[in-house]
């Protein structure tokens, strides 16, 4: 049997593949919540549904998610009701969970101010119209 010295091109092959043979599993790597902590929950089907105000949760496996909560539906004050849903208020803010045993822990991610959000017509970034 005769022995050759790896050099070059084929070292480096070698050396990448050892390397993400011993790299950790991507799709799990990040995943800081449990299965069973995923998902949407709310306080009803949707946060238009009732005639109260919701609230809802999402929670995906790396830790993000939103909160957004709706207001209850607008009431016409003559009373009529055309068939229409009634218009709702919803606002909702990114988060990022952690989870230390039982107890998850939600924190706020920061808001960018940033023109190339959009927002409603007739309200611009960084315009307050109601402070």
């Amino acid at each position: 049997m005769k022995l050759r010295t790896i050099t070059g091109t084929t070292a480096s092959a070698l050396g990448l593949l050892a390397l993400f043979l011993t790299w950790p599993v991507g799709a799990h790597a990040t995943d800081v919540l449990r299965r069973h902590l995923t998902g949407t929950w709310g306080t009803a089907a949707s946060l238009h549904a009732g005639a109260t105000g919701q609230t809802e949760l999402l929670l995906l496996a790396d830790g993000f998610g939103v909160l957004s909560g709706s207001t209850p539906p607008a009431v016409r004050r003559d009373g009529i009701d055309d068939g229409k849903a009634p218009p709702r208020a919803i606002i909702g803010f990114p988060l990022r969970a952690t989870a230390d045993g039982d107890t998850i822990t939600a924190n706020q991610l920061p808001l960018r101010n940033d023109s190339s959000i959009e927002s409603s017509p007739g309200v611009r970034p960084g315009n307050r119209p109601f402070s």
